[in-house]
Protein backbone atom coordinates (compact mmCIF):
# COMPACT_ATOMS: atom_id res chain seq x y z
CA UNK A 1 0.00 0.00 0.00
CA UNK A 2 1.24 3.45 -0.91
CA UNK A 3 -0.10 6.83 0.13
CA UNK A 4 -2.12 8.15 -2.82
CA UNK A 5 -0.34 11.51 -2.59
CA UNK A 6 3.13 9.90 -2.97
CA UNK A 7 3.23 10.14 -6.75
CA UNK A 8 6.96 9.36 -7.08
CA UNK A 9 6.63 6.07 -5.17
CA UNK A 10 3.58 5.05 -7.21
CA UNK A 11 5.34 5.96 -10.47
CA UNK A 12 8.38 3.85 -9.52
CA UNK A 13 6.27 0.84 -8.52
CA UNK A 14 4.13 1.07 -11.65
CA UNK A 15 7.29 1.28 -13.78
CA UNK A 16 8.34 -2.05 -12.23
CA UNK A 17 5.04 -3.68 -13.20
CA UNK A 18 2.93 -3.10 -10.07
CA UNK A 19 -0.74 -2.40 -10.81
CA UNK A 20 -3.34 -0.53 -8.78
CA UNK A 21 -5.97 -2.88 -7.38
CA UNK A 22 -8.02 -0.49 -5.26
CA UNK A 23 -7.90 1.94 -2.38
CA UNK A 24 -8.03 1.81 1.39
CA UNK A 25 -9.46 4.85 3.16
CA UNK A 26 -7.90 5.52 6.56
CA UNK A 27 -8.66 9.04 7.70
CA UNK A 28 -7.02 11.32 6.80
CA UNK A 29 -5.07 9.21 4.28
CA UNK A 30 -6.08 7.29 1.18
CA UNK A 31 -3.77 4.36 0.43
CA UNK A 32 -3.48 2.78 -3.02
CA UNK A 33 -3.30 -0.99 -3.01
CA UNK A 34 -0.76 -2.19 -5.56
CA UNK A 35 -0.23 -5.77 -6.70
CA UNK A 36 2.60 -7.32 -8.66
CA UNK A 37 1.14 -9.81 -11.12
CA UNK A 38 3.11 -13.04 -11.22
CA UNK A 39 3.65 -15.34 -14.13
CA UNK A 40 2.99 -19.04 -14.22
CA UNK A 41 4.64 -20.95 -11.37
CA UNK A 42 6.76 -23.87 -12.51
CA UNK A 43 9.20 -26.21 -10.79
CA UNK A 44 12.00 -24.22 -12.41
CA UNK A 45 10.54 -20.86 -11.27
CA UNK A 46 8.34 -21.50 -8.22
CA UNK A 47 7.95 -17.78 -7.49
CA UNK A 48 6.56 -17.09 -10.96
CA UNK A 49 9.16 -14.41 -11.69
CA UNK A 50 11.67 -16.26 -13.84
CA UNK A 51 10.10 -15.63 -17.24
CA UNK A 52 9.12 -11.98 -16.89
CA UNK A 53 11.91 -9.50 -17.65
CA UNK A 54 10.05 -6.64 -15.92
CA UNK A 55 9.92 -8.47 -12.59
CA UNK A 56 12.88 -10.82 -12.83
CA UNK A 57 15.38 -10.74 -9.98
CA UNK A 58 18.92 -9.63 -10.84
CA UNK A 59 21.02 -12.62 -11.88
Amino acid sequence: MVDQSDRSARAALEAWGWQEAGQVHRAPTVLCVLLLPLGERTTEHPDGLGHNARTQRPG
